[in-house]
């Protein structure tokens, strides 16, 4: 992605301003999740007119994304019924969380957990 400028001895590796452009662009690509071979493919379009290919690259990315809130908010829940579940505290008892996770899931009781 970078050519990597040679480093005096003893020294510092001095990096041109199309240099620094650059590792901006692929920080912040990466800040929206896009992996190194998906930035790889950014890079290459840009300065081109490749508009539809980037706009379905970041549609795809957007798209994982979604799912992910998805699969993020069903253990969200998942975790609030077996919290509810646990809180009574009685320790003479089987714990209701250890439970849950044990148990058959195709009884259906509660949200489904993975």
């Amino acid at each position: 992605m970078l050519e990597e400028p040679s480093k005096p001895p003893g020294g510092c590796r001095h990096y041109f301003a199309d240099m620094a452009k650059r590792i901006r662009f692929i920080k912040r690509a990466q800040a929206l999740g896009f992996t190194l071979d998906e930035i790889l493919i950014l890079l290459r379009h840009e300065g081109a007119e490749c508009c539809a290919d980037t706009r379905k690259l970041a549609a795809q990315k957007l798209a994982l994304i979604e799912c992910k809130l998805a699969d993020l908010k069903a253990m969200r829940e998942a975790l609030e019924f077996l919290l509810h579940q646990c809180g009574t505290g009685d320790s003479k008892a089987a714990c209701p969380f250890i439970q849950a996770l044990a148990e058959d899931q195709s009884k259906g009781s509660g949200p489904a957990l993975a």
